[in-house]
């Protein structure tokens, strides 16, 4: 899923987008393959270009890595929030009641099965 940043305060605004550096890249490039500018030039538009393209991948790559941070972070809160949740639903009293139900049912699997054909049958 995509989110795209709000920003509230025109402060916190970045001057310029990575995508407008990629876009700015490829113009340079275009306009150094045209027969538009002089030879000598042509050599600093190819590098400005490529290293524009450079830097783009490289603020892409750190947007990635800080979004998966984020999503990690994310995650732990929500799984130690569960855990509280499930700790504090499991009270003390919760758990002895479970073993003394399960202490029943042990003390019932403990009677033998021949006892129960020694019973008398009332007809």
């Amino acid at each position: 899923m995509s989110q795209r940043r709000q920003y509230q305060d025109p402060d916190n605004r970045p001057v310029v987008s990575v995508c407008t550096i990629l876009i700015l890249s490829g113009f340079l490039i275009g306009l150094a393959t045209s027969n538009q500018v002089a030879s000598d030039l042509r050599v600093y538009l190819y590098s400005s270009g490529f290293l524009g393209i450079l830097s783009f991948l490289a603020l892409d790559h750190v947007r990635n890595r800080r979004r998966l941070q984020a999503e990690a972070v994310e995650q732990m809160l929500v799984e130690e929030r569960l855990e509280r949740h499930v700790g504090s639903c499991t009270s003390l009293s919760d758990l002895r009641r479970d073993s003394k139900d399960f202490q029943d049912t042990e003390e019932l699997d403990a009677i033998p099965e021949d006892s129960t054909a020694a019973m008398p049958v009332a007809s």
